[in-house]
């Protein structure tokens, strides 16, 4: 904290899940499914090991004082421990597989007394737990809600996330006598997130901006104009899509973070107002029109366990309604054949993501379309409905491919630099897609009963980091419509903050 200089960490780039070693001088993470550690001062990484590849959400690791290292967010696994000296795992505490479909953040306790993490059960992570000596204690429960980040306090608290209702930083005083709570949790403050505490009681957090969100649009040129201002917030969460165009074009599905959780929202584009869709949503991504514009689906957490594929109405406020029958691995919708007929969807599981389809009007008679060891996801009907657009990891980085449908063993690549946020444009003609901070336009040509591909070409890239990745191709293909956050995040770092706590 002497020194606010940032630096590049040679050899982390496309790294996740960052934590530090206990004496602060290296730095672990994850890329390409695999664990890394670098030392802070330079260096190449070091490879530790293979990770799971469901490995995905809210992952985070732990490097013990032994020298050895904990790893959660898996779908398959509990904590998986790796050792520090061959990479070799093991599964130290197990999912409860009838209950609970991953463990979010970790944190060690001092003194090697244990490790701290959240459980997602059947309604959200809404249980923070300690594991220690071998033994699982839950020490926090607060049910429908979704808890994060559980930190110690060598003042004798605990540190957590809110993010349900009455979002913020809380605390809660725990022993590490006998690893219990005690007390009521209260608030520490209603616009912080993501607790750190230092071994002094230095006090990190991230605070949230509660400025809303806006739309603006993009031209082929680059050019920006605003297309107008949200109810809420359009969250960040990476490569997942937020928000969809209806069949008319004239209606958005967004996801919107609120106060009661992250739901489906609709947004009128000639008369700018909004309208919720979804009610007691925990996550509202992948939203996915029905052809005649009367239901939106959605990938996200409803009471279950895991991701499920939602349907609510598109023309009044519901509760969302389960569409295919629970998995043991989250499931989102990715596009619906334009005759109605089929739900394209993925499904994560031990090996991956992979692309399943489901008749929409018997969506138990669902049946796996590509199930191979290299990830597919975000898979898009063409507009005739003769072709399917995907992202496969079959070359390494994900790239954009096409195949016919129903599905052949004819396939071809389309991109060839990473590719991400996939649309058919130009009724068909054309594929929109990002790849790193450009947008990629690609040329399509049917000869002989194939598709064929030009060059990609960069139409403009998107500098403000404050844009989402996700975007929305108009109608006429010469407009895209992105999110923009209109505040920043900041990080807070509190002194002493449990001298003001009445003892």
């Amino acid at each position: 904290l002497s020194d606010f200089t940032s630096k590049e960490i040679p050899g982390a780039t496309g790294a996740i899940y960052p934590f530090w070693s206990p004496d602060g001088q290296q730095l672990a993470f994850v890329r390409n499914f695999k664990l890394w550690r670098v030392p802070v001062a330079g260096g190449e990484p070091e490879l530790v090991g293979p990770v799971p590849d469901d490995m995905t959400g809210s992952g985070a690791g732990v490097w013990t004082a032994a020298g050895n290292f904990l790893l959660v967010g898996s779908d398959s696994k509990g904590i998986l421990e790796l050792s520090g000296q061959d990479g070799s795992s093991r599964e130290i505490l197990a999912l409860d597989r009838k209950a609970e479909s991953d463990f979010h953040e970790i944190s060690e306790l001092p003194g090697g007394r244990g490790v701290l993490f959240n459980a997602h059960g059947s309604q959200g992570a809404d249980t923070i737990a300690v594991f220690a000596d071998g033994n699982r204690r839950d020490v926090l429960k607060l049910p429908g809600e979704n808890l994060r980040s559980p930190v110690y306090d060598p003042a004798g608290f605990l540190l957590y996330g809110r993010e349900t209702t009455r979002r913020g930083v809380w605390a809660v005083r725990f022993s590490l006598q006998s690893l219990q709570t005690s007390g009521s949790p209260f608030l520490v403050d209603a616009s912080g997130n993501s607790p750190s505490v230092g071994s002094d009681g230095t006090l990190a957090m991230v605070r949230r901006s509660e400025l809303p969100s806006e739309f603006v649009w993009i031209d082929r040129a680059g050019s920006i104009s605003p297309q107008g201002t949200l109810s809420g917030q359009v969250p960040n969460v990476g490569p997942w899509a937020t928000m969809r165009l209806s069949p008319d074009g004239q209606k958005v599905a967004v996801g919107v973070t609120g106060e009661g959780g992250d739901d489906l929202w609709l947004y009128d584009l000639k008369r700018g107002i909004m309208s919720p869709l979804s009610r007691g949503a925990q996550m509202s991504v992948w939203p996915t029109w029905t052809p005649d514009g009367s239901r939106v689906l959605f990938g996200g957490f409803v009471g279950g366990r895991a991701w499920g594929v939602h349907s609510v109405s598109a023309t009044e406020t519901s509760t969302p309604q389960r569409v295919l029958a629970e998995a043991a691995g989250p499931q989102w919708p990715c596009s619906i054949s334009p005759d109605g007929k089929w739900l394209l969807y993925a499904q994560m599981s031990s090996s991956g993501s992979d692309l399943w389809i489901a008749p929409l009007d018997r969506p138990g008679e669902a049946k796996p379309l590509m199930v191979t060891p290299p990830r597919e996801q975000e898979a898009h009907f063409s507009p005739d409905g003769r072709w399917i657009a995907y992202l496969s990891e079959e070359s390494g980085p994900y790239e954009l491919y096409l195949r016919r449908f129903p599905i052949g063993a004819d396939r071809v690549q389309v991109s060839n630099g990473g590719a991400v946020a996939v649309s058919w444009a130009s009724e068909g003609r054309e594929l929109i897609y990002r790849s790193g901070a450009a947008i990629m336009s690609v040329r399509l040509t049917e000869k002989a009963g194939q598709l064929e591909p030009s060059p990609p070409q960069r139409l403009f890239s998107i500098a403000d980091p404050a844009m989402g990745l996700s975007f929305i191709v108009a109608p006429d293909a010469q407009r895209f419509l992105f999110a923009r956050a209109t505040g920043s995040d900041r990080v807070s770092v509190i002194l002493n903050w449990a001298s003001s706590v009445a003892q």
